[in-house]
């Protein structure tokens, strides 16, 4: 039986977006409204917004009056196999797209949202684009994103909110109004880069330098590169990052925090970092990148570690270095003599508080 009030989706609304104003909107708890579409899937602990599994789309259609054309356009799946270039698997972190840190319902990162956004909206929504990493500010605004309430920290998760709450501008665990979150602006660099990628996911192919290249091939050679931004910034005193910072690109030990997690779990304000070196790497193109690293002497050998395939244009660039030569690779040693890092201590210390705020520990 179709639900006593339809909710219709909004433009660019992601799925777990509509299913928790649904539920709000039909006066009870998101849990609630999907235990009663789905009796025996529980559907909060996987990432809806990738997609609802075609098995499932039948009940969902029916309880809410959509056609399951509606979901399946909704879903993430259709761009992130056009961003990676291939069939992704349904249980395996996506490249581009933003890792939730599932475990059971709760998440270790928080959903992103433009607060200005949701101030203006009449009907407060997540939408779909705000999951996609390279989306760190929203561009109608001209301001970052955020992922965590500004009042307790915690990450925003709209699918606990609660039927008393109604809408999803609020924290789910402190109630505070997400709208009222302070407004840091958009860099220009990190902004730039933001509308490359739209238009290469729009238009299936991207700029790097002077060439167009696919694109598969411009999003698998932009996470390289934001790789080789990541291990200078680590290394500030090595030769990788003098070459790279020859080229008028900044890249220092401030710019990250200590916590080596993937770029797709990394905050909008980290990410916005790493966007402003990147948008400039690309706009040099594979051939004047190579002759940055071979004037300071940097290896094919310390860019990549020749594990996994490459898109042309990373191929182009590794091939105009020397080699280098690797040592053989050491296991790993059980016993630990002395102090741990400082590095390492605050790795595990921001880990932690991740756990924390989620509510895992």
């Amino acid at each position: 039986m179709p639900w006593t009030i339809p909710v219709p989706m909004l433009p660019e609304e992601s799925i777990s977006s509509w299913l928790t104003r649904a539920a709000l909107a039909q006066g009870c708890d998101p849990l609630v409204l999907t235990g009663a579409v789905w009796r025996g899937w529980r559907a909060w602990t996987v990432d809806v917004d990738r997609g609802i599994p075609a098995g499932h789309l039948p009940a969902l259609s029916n309880a809410s009056g959509l056609p399951k054309a509606v979901f399946e356009m909704s879903a993430l799946r259709r761009d992130a196999e056009l961003v990676a270039g291939r069939t992704l698997p349904a249980a395996a972190a996506w490249p581009w797209i933003l890792a939730l840190g599932s475990r059971n319902r709760a998440r270790r990162a928080g959903q992103q949202y433009c607060p200005e956004c949701l101030a203006q909206d009449v009907k407060p929504y997540f939408r779909r684009r705000w999951r996609f990493a390279w989306n760190t500010g929203c561009l109608l605004h001209g301001v970052m994103l955020r992922d965590r309430c500004q009042a307790c920290g915690a990450p925003v998760q709209p699918h606990r909110l609660v039927a008393e709450d109604r809408v999803l501008r609020l924290c789910a665990r402190c109630k505070a109004d997400l709208s009222e979150a302070g407004r840091f602006p958009l860099s220009s660099g990190a902004e730039a880069f933001q509308r490359k990628a739209d238009e290469a996911l729009g238009n299936g192919e991207g700029g790097f330098g002077g060439e167009r290249i696919s694109a598969s091939d411009w999003f698998a050679a932009a996470h390289f590169l934001v790789g080789v931004i990541r291990l200078a910034c680590r290394k500030d005193a090595s030769r990788m990052a003098d070459a790279i910072r020859s080229l008028g690109i900044r890249v220092d030990g401030g710019m990250l925090l200590p916590t080596g997690l993937p770029l797709e779990l990394l905050s909008a304000s980290e990410r916005q970092a790493l966007f402003e070196a990147l948008n400039r790497m690309l706009e040099f193109g594979p051939a004047d990148l190579a002759r940055a690293f071979k004037e300071f002497g940097v290896a094919a050998s310390a860019l990549h570690d020749g594990r996994g395939p490459l898109p042309s244009p990373v191929v182009e660039l590794l091939s105009a270095l020397p080699r280098g030569k690797r040592g053989p690779i050491k296991g790993r040693q059980t016993t630990r003599r002395g102090p741990r890092s400082k590095r390492a201590v605050m790795a595990a210390w921001v880990r932690l508080r991740r756990k924390m705020l989620a509510g895992e520990a």
